[in-house]
């Protein structure tokens, strides 16, 4: 019997185990056959677990840059608008304050980073610039409400990789157990019909 590899994806598993089983249905090794279908069950349901968690990430990375793309493209409007204000704008405040390291200081900000450096900028927004003016107006409550979706995405993020997490360590477990049954079942049909014989009940 060549031993399941651990690493393997668990269909491959699966389907190893559903060979083996049919043959000890065949065999009429009822009692085996029943044990290892009750672990083969186990190690689906958990498959398809982790399948469905680990799709469940997909949605709140999705809004996590559908966020991000909101926001840098607000922060280089805002560069834009503050740039065409006069032919020196560029060289003078408020606009090297507010964008004193460049707009990728906001726009290529690394994830972690992005909350703070978004309440910076509003913060700068909000000091150097007029309550009326369309940056304050406009982009402003966009990158508020862009922020907030942001960590409301962080955190759906971090919870379903939490749920993955853990459904990934179960899969294991039962993936370590199936194995396990599989040889058991393999010393017992060396003791029922010999080694050779056994041998094919396994591929």
């Amino acid at each position: 019997m060549q031993k399941l590899d651990e690493g393997s994806h668990y269909r491959t598993k699966i389907k190893a185990a559903l060979y083996t089983l049919r043959r000890l249905r065949r065999a009429k090794f009822q009692e085996q056959a029943d044990l290892l279908e009750a672990s083969l069950g186990t190690v689906k349901e958990a498959g398809r677990d982790l399948e469905d968690l680990e799709d469940a990430i997909i949605a709140p990375i999705t809004d996590r840059d559908i966020a991000d793309d909101t926001m840098d493209l607000c922060f280089r409007e805002s560069r834009q608008e503050l740039a065409s204000r006069g032919l020196k704008a560029a060289q003078e405040a408020p606009y090297t304050d507010i964008f004193h390291s460049g707009v990728g200081y906001y726009a290529g900000a690394r994830i972690e980073d992005q909350v703070q450096r978004t309440a910076e900028f509003i913060h700068l927004v909000e000091a150097d610039l007029p309550e009326a003016d369309i940056i304050r107006v406009e982009k402003v409550p966009t990158l508020k409400q862009g922020s907030e979706d942001f960590k409301a995405a962080l955190e759906a993020i971090e919870q379903a990789e939490l749920k993955a997490s853990s459904a990934r360590t179960r899969l294991k477990r039962v993936e370590r157990d199936l194995i396990r049954l599989m040889e058991k079942i393999y010393g017992f049909l060396i003791e029922k019909v010999g080694r050779t014989a056994a041998e094919r009940f396994f591929r």
